[in-house]
């Protein structure tokens, strides 16, 4: 999947959520703002939080909920605040795994994104109305991502290996062949 990772969007031509398509045009511009997205295992959470910085020429920031605490969190903001003041660049934030910040500790997001200093792009794989605290949940959009098909996953397959070849000019190997794709569609669940 890395190989065919959107660079700022260039290989997408819209993005589909909820059953609506998005021009990426259109979802930058609408989408410049604070989301959570539920079912975080999906790495397109990340792709789509680093395009959007991407097209909107903000500042990104990938930070683990897991790993990082409150204080690493108001270093970031204050980084933040200067880039803003400094030159009128917006930061996202993309905070994965953002339910395993307590509730107390999710409320020091809540003054840099209501003063719009930071634009706050947050995954979860738990129901972000009983994870994340509810001020802070009032102020996001919530968008819920589906996994991939299998027809989509062995289409995303054959580009790569399409890339590869045309890149490398190295033929590929008669092992991977439509089988070997089924199964590793199969076994990748929805995951690109």
């Amino acid at each position: 999947s890395n190989l065919l990772k959107p660079d700022g969007l260039m290989l997408l031509q819209a993005i589909v959520i909820d059953d609506r398509a998005y021009s990426v045009e259109r979802f930058t511009r609408s989408f410049i703002r604070t989301h959570i997205f539920p079912n975080g295992c999906l790495p397109s959470n990340e792709v789509i939080a680093r395009c959007i910085a991407r097209r909107s020429g903000a500042r990104f920031i990938e930070l683990n909920a897991a790993s990082t605490g409150v204080a690493e969190c108001k270093k970031l903001f204050a980084e933040a605040a200067n880039e803003l003041a400094l030159t009128g660049r917006k930061t996202i934030i993309f905070c994965d795994e953002i339910h395993r910040f307590s509730k107390a500790q999710q409320d020091v997001f809540l003054r840099p994104v209501e003063a719009g200093t930071i634009v706050l792009i947050g995954a979860t794989t738990e129901n972000p109305s009983f994870r994340v605290q509810s001020a802070l949940l009032s102020r996001c959009r919530t968008f819920t991502l589906q996994p991939l098909s299998r027809e989509d996953l062995i289409r995303i397959m054959e580009r790569a290996l399409e890339q590869e070849v045309r890149e490398t000019g190295v033929e590929l190997s008669p092992l991977l062949d439509e089988d070997l794709l089924n199964y590793l569609a199969a076994f990748a669940d929805g995951d690109a």
